[in-house]
């Protein structure tokens, strides 16, 4: 139990690190902030910058702790977890609907779990994709020549089968468990 707590408050002092370099860099760059007497209150910039740091950290932190709990199960139950996050999205994929045999088997078995933060680029326009994506939660936003052309919810597929020369820019959104 004290491994447990004392991993834990390193991981939060390393946060906290963070999010004081930040308040002091806002600061220094001079940041608009309110102040009421003695309190002062950050205002919407900093506020979405420290929601920011605290959203892509929790992001972070569940990438990593869903690839270790993948890691430490049989490939069997592996398999049937994956059957359990992507299933339902795969099940609606014009692709796959309808699908139930060894080609669903198949791709769910081969399926990994990525979780992307907002704004960052999964596919960059002109690589040749080498990867096919499944949206299984919130929305991607679809780039051409920087101009935003498109957005795929829970449920698209893209990569190597139908997008080749996108930019695909993860947007924060939400969505529903199936």
């Amino acid at each position: 139990m004290a491994v447990i707590l004392t991993n834990l408050n390193r991981k939060f002092s390393r946060f906290q690190e963070k999010i004081d370099i930040a308040n002091t860099s806002m600061k220094n760059m001079k940041l608009p902030v309110l102040k009421i007497g003695e309190l002062t209150f950050q205002v919407e910039l900093q506020s979405r910058v420290i929601n920011y740091l605290m959203y892509t950290q929790s992001t972070l932190d569940n990438q990593k702790e869903l690839n270790k709990f993948l890691s430490m199960i049989s490939p069997s139950l592996e398999v049937e977890v994956k059957r359990h996050i992507f299933g339902c999205v795969l099940k609606e994929n014009r692709v796959f609907r309808g699908e139930k045999g060894m080609l669903l088997d198949f791709v769910i078995r081969n399926l990994s779990a990525s979780i992307f933060l907002p704004e960052g680029v999964i596919i960059n326009q002109k690589d040749i994709p080498t990867n096919m994506y499944f949206l299984a939660k919130g929305d991607v936003n679809v780039f051409v020549n920087h101009q935003p052309v498109n957005t795929l919810n829970s449920g698209a597929l893209f990569g190597v089968l139908n997008i080749q020369y996108f930019i695909i820019h993860y947007k924060k959104g939400s969505s529903s468990d199936c």
